[in-house]
């Protein structure tokens, strides 16, 4: 394996080439992926042992990333502003295609942050932030081709009016396509799909509030579920409609989706894991309980300043390749990592969660893609040929260990199997417990014992209702009502 540290090119800032030699002489290891032994899991905060992303790749991330990681004051905020933020990336940075199992790949994602109500998910609107440039010049563009069409369409008529011949169709002008990064959840399925189509394939699904896109796909006339499960693959999707012979078809969508929402919306989006849905989704689990810190502007950095500028950059990308077909290759000796790693994780799991392994290989593909575009921030090869350094492999490696842990605590807790929430004896237990101010465990098995049910009981509900966000785990053996 010594070729995969030889001729290593862009290092990242932090490193130094000795230190570089020495970070990566263990990196074979991946091919036997003993993930505690190598210091994947680095430290939690929560009783769960849910793990926080390794302080390793926060040091070794693109240059984009660490400067929008390193204004977050703990380890799950930048958890999940990262999270957030390579997705929202894969989104906005969608030239990029490599070839995954025989197929032509692009690098969209998807991601669901879960937490209970006012804790740290509201970060991920810092990571939509890297998208707003994009978008609003998006939207500008778009004014300006409509005015532009709408005094060529006057004259167009005029024109005819004056020839008294209005079958003059071949010089008719052209109504410009709608083009947005940012696509509304809360389209009917018709919306969304010509909103995919008037963006050439491409497009963002960001709410902040899962149920908002819960609701839609409820409806009869929002359920594009379906398109979901395809566009995560760039399958081709195409509906017609019998009013006004409309007919859509769009050979390959890249759509990026990130939601966050309360652990019951997550259960009402993704009701089990049969859904094929779920296994698409990267998962990242927060139960933390938000804690005051001085909100004065003498003690915080403006970050809406902050991140436009980080958004300007992100624009500077897009611009750069928007035009171009660039080209993600993976050396064989890190296919030989990635081949061992994937076969020992399926080799370990039920059959139930085996598609959820299957996709994670190709997520890594995919974060690999995205920190690789990012290392040529400044310039592109002369060959459009951008070439997956072992540090990015490594990163995104690191990065599925966590979000695999995650994505089964979400699995297990909220979706299989697909328990009923609530039960009368459950109630009465979570009625009883204390309101306003923080409780022991201790306190909990008494009111239990009240109600004349064990205490093995009492802690399997005291889990299910921190799982479902309705109590908090301020500490080990500490709860407060939410």
């Amino acid at each position: 394996m010594n070729n995969i540290y030889s001729n290593l090119e862009n290092k990242p800032r932090s490193e130094k080439p000795e230190a570089l030699k020495t970070e990566f002489a263990g990196f074979a290891e991946f091919a036997r992926p003993q993930i505690e032994k190598n210091n994947v899991i680095a430290s939690t905060d929560y009783a769960d042992n849910l793990p926080v992303i390794n302080q390793w790749v926060y040091d070794h991330l693109p240059d984009l990333l660490q400067t929008g990681c390193s204004v977050f004051k703990t380890e799950r905020q930048r958890d999940i502003f990262l999270t957030g933020a390579i997705t929202i990336l894969s989104g906005c940075l969608n030239t990029i295609t490599g070839e995954y199992d025989g197929r032509i790949v692009s690098n969209n994602l998807y991601c669901f942050v879960t937490a209970p109500p006012a804790s740290d998910k509201g970060v991920l609107t810092f990571a939509k932030q890297l998208g707003n440039v994009i978008h609003t010049r998006l939207l500008a563009e778009n004014e300006s081709a409509l005015k532009k069409y709408s005094s060529e369409l006057s004259q167009y008529k005029m024109a005819c009016k004056v020839s008294n011949d209005f079958s003059m169709n071949s010089s008719a002008p052209i109504e410009p396509k709608h083009k947005m990064l940012y696509i509304p959840a809360n389209s009917s399925s018709a919306a969304m799909m010509r909103h995919i189509q008037h963006n050439d394939g491409c497009g963002i699904i960001c709410e902040t509030e899962a149920d908002t896109l819960v609701n839609t796909l409820k409806q009869e006339w929002g359920n594009f579920d379906d398109l979901l499960r395809k566009a995560f693959h760039q399958e081709p999707f195409s509906y017609s409609r019998k009013k006004d012979n409309e007919f859509v078809e769009v050979e390959r969508p890249k759509l990026a989706v990130v939601l966050s929402g309360t652990p019951g919306q997550v259960s009402r989006l993704l009701v089990s894991n049969e859904n094929g849905l779920v296994s698409r989704f990267i998962f990242y689990y927060s139960n933390t309980v938000s804690k005051w810190h001085s909100v004065s502007p003498k003690n915080n950095i403006n970050l809406d300043t902050y991140f436009q500028s980080l958004s300007e950059r992100v624009y500077h990308i897009y611009e750069n390749i928007k035009n171009k077909s660039i080209e993600f290759v993976i050396p064989d000796d890190l296919w030989d990592i990635i081949d061992s790693n994937f076969e020992t994780k399926l080799s370990k799991v039920d059959n139930d969660l085996r598609s959820t392994v299957v996709r994670l290989g190709i997520i890594v593909f995919k974060i690999a893609m995205v920190f690789t575009i990012l290392r040529h921030e400044k310039q592109l090869p002369e060959d459009n040929r951008i070439i997956c350094k072992p540090y990015d492999l490594r990163i995104a490696l690191l990065l599925a260990e966590v979000y695999q842990k995650h994505a089964d605590q979400v699995y297990s807790s909220l979706l299989v199997p697909k328990q009923k929430s609530v039960d009368s004896m459950a109630s009465r237990f979570y009625a009883s417990l204390p309101e306003g101010n923080e409780f022991q465990r201790g306190d909990a098995v008494a009111i239990a014992s009240k109600l004349s049910f064990s205490t093995r009981k009492a802690d399997e509900y005291l889990k299910q209702f921190v799982f479902e966000g309705s109590l908090a785990q301020v500490k080990f053996g500490t709860y407060l009502k939410m």
